[in-house]
């Protein structure tokens, strides 16, 4: 049955999960990029961090680090990850970045990818 009062709490949890993930976002991009760097397989071209919104199974939110050209990397405002299981056995998540942070206006940026995924927001 549809329960406004949760889909108010949800959607409100969602909109300060995403807040504290912008606002950490240049912290976070640095941590990444310098864990990469001292692991010598650093990122060479443009990075930044952005949130993460899974659909299909299980709802939830995260951050990941995209890199790509500064043109292409700046027009990113979210990463979708969307679940689903192969032959009830192979749990597969692709991730997408978007230049819509709308789970209903999915709007794939080509030529960007998901370096890292950060976890530990909830």
């Amino acid at each position: 049955a549809f329960n406004l009062k949760d889909l108010l709490k949800n959607t409100a949890k969602t909109v300060a999960i995403g807040a504290l993930i912008r606002e950490l976002a240049e912290p976070l991009n640095k941590f990444v990029n310098d864990m990469l760097l001292n692991h010598n397989v650093g990122n060479r071209e443009t990075t930044k961090v952005v949130p993460v919104f899974t659909v299909g199974g299980q709802s939830a939110i995260g951050a990941a680090q995209v890199s790509g050209t500064p043109e292409l990397v700046n027009s990113v405002k979210s990463v979708f990850a969307i679940e689903d299981v192969m032959n009830g056995k192979y749990r597969t998540k692709a991730y997408i970045p978007s230049s819509s942070s709308n789970p209903l206006k999915l709007d794939r940026v080509y030529g960007v990818g998901v370096t890292a995924i950060i976890e530990g927001f909830l």
